[in-house]
C-alpha cells in the first residue's frame, strides 16, 4: 500500500482518492464492474452501451492509471473502499 500511496493511487486521507479524481464517473463506473469481473460485453450490456464504446473507455481507464491490464486496474479498485458498490449499478 505504501507503493500505492507513494503513486497516488490511494490516499490516507477521507477526501476524494487519486484514483476518483483521475476518473470521470463513468470511468468509475466501468472500472468498479471490471472489479467485479464483468467482461465488455456484459458491461455494455449492463449500461446500455456499445462494446466499442465500453473498449474506449476501458483504454481510457488503463492509461489514466498507468497500468497495462484489467487485472491490475482492478486490482488498484479493490483497494479503493470509497468507490460504488455493483448493487448501485444494477
Amino acid at each position: 500500500q505504501k507503493l500505492l500511496r507513494e503513486m497516488g493511487v490511494i490516499s490516507r486521507s477521507p477526501q476524494r482518492t487519486r484514483l476518483q479524481d483521475a476518473l470521470t464517473e463513468r470511468e468509475l463506473e466501468i472500472l468498479t464492474l471490471i472489479a467485479s469481473g464483468l467482461t465488455n460485453p456484459k458491461i455494455a450490456a449492463r449500461l446500455y452501451l456499445s462494446v466499442k464504446t465500453v473498449e474506449y473507455h476501458v483504454s481510457q481507464i488503463l492509461g489514466k492509471l498507468g497500468v497495462r491490464s484489467r487485472a491490475e486496474a482492478a486490482a488498484l479498485a479493490a483497494r479503493q473502499s470509497d468507490l460504488p458498490t455493483t448493487r448501485d449499478h444494477h
